[in-house]
């Protein structure tokens, strides 16, 4: 396995990523053995390549200091081009993502494997966004949950099997109206990308708060509005991990017209007074401590004078651009 690994990563260096992946397509999918030991399927046009010194990672675990985000196991369809890639951040917790060159981001989501159960954090843009999920998921039962209902955390839902979907409450408000609007308009700006995705209304909603028992581990549910009105968090007490959506974002969060800095800030403000949460995971940016949380406090509380870095790409530019438009609107922050 180590042969065909080197001739991966040789071919990638010749030809590229997704050449060699092409290339190395004809000798992973008979590779049972490396199947097993990865504990993921290649199955109907799904393979796999190790990326950045993956494989001691799959074969034999990786030392605790480089389990945060250690680079990963990227999926791409037969034609090579990269869909998503797993992140390995801890045991029983990958996470996934997907890049976005057209819209100049990056998502994240998520993959808990509890001894019981599984839960899917968000299931991004698009269902082949899914596939190596279905893998990793396997035979336990599955929930999936959305942070929010904006489309690139929810369109990959119908790529999983039918499952219990849960959200806020006003998740399934936004259902009935700018989500659907979303994707017929995506589907007219870009004909044929988008006419797989189907959209998977939640089927259990909760207004507060909702505690999701995995088995060994636990998933607590908690509203935050702010970057939208349905946005939530996720804890894993056990592991002193907050899944935070985007109710934060690396290098700054994103406004919306309706969105209440006060009410935003007061749940940013909760969360980052409990000792239970040492490590924090947006949808959007770098993970890191509490100390994202607190960057994101100051940001909105400053606004529209908030301290940016100098070397905002294009994207976070216009974003910050426009937060500062919208505060504007406000003379204080009792805004909602």
């Amino acid at each position: 396995m180590h042969g065909i690994v080197r001739q991966c990563e040789t071919l990638r260096g010749h030809v590229g990523p997704c050449g060699a992946m092409r290339a190395m397509h004809g000798i992973a999918k008979h590779c049972t053995a490396m199947r097993n030991i990865a504990g993921i399927a290649l199955q109907c046009g799904v393979l796999w390549a190790p990326t950045r010194g993956a494989l001691p990672y799959i074969l034999s675990g990786v030392p605790q200091a480089q389990q945060r985000m250690d680079p990963a196991w990227r999926y791409s369809d037969t034609t090579g081009c990269i869909m998503t890639t797993l992140h390995h951040y801890r045991p029983g917790l990958w996470l996934t993502e997907v890049e976005l060159p057209d819209e100049g981001f990056a998502v994240r989501g998520a993959v808990i494997l509890g001894s019981q159960r599984a839960v899917v954090w968000d299931t991004l843009t698009h269902p082949r966004d899914m596939q190596p999920v279905r893998d990793l998921v396997g035979n336990r039962p599955l929930m999936v949950v959305y942070s929010h209902a904006d489309w690139d955390h929810i369109w990959g839902t119908a790529g999983l099997p039918p499952a219990p979907i849960i959200a806020h409450t006003e998740c399934a408000a936004r259902f009935a109206s700018d989500v659907p609007a979303t994707l017929h308009a995506k589907q007219a700006a870009q004909p044929g990308q988008w006419d797989a995705v189907r959209l998977v209304p939640p089927t259990t909603l909760f207004p507060q708060t909702l505690t999701l028992d995995l088995g060994d581990i636990t998933l607590t549910l908690a509203h935050l509005p702010g970057h939208t009105s349905d946005c939530i968090v996720g804890l894993i007490a056990e592991w002193g991990i907050l899944l935070a959506g985007d109710t934060v974002e690396t290098p700054l969060p994103f406004l919306n017209p309706d969105s209440s800095r006060s009410r935003w800030i007061e749940g940013l403000e909760m969360w980052a007074s409990d000792s239970r949460v040492q490590h924090v995971i947006p949808a959007h940016g770098d993970s890191d401590g509490p100390t994202l949380l607190q960057r994101s406090i100051a940001y909105l509380r400053n606004l529209p004078h908030s301290a940016v870095p100098a070397d905002l790409d294009d994207f976070y530019r216009e974003t910050h651009a426009a937060n500062v438009r919208l505060s504007t609107r406000s003379a204080t922050l009792n805004d909602g």
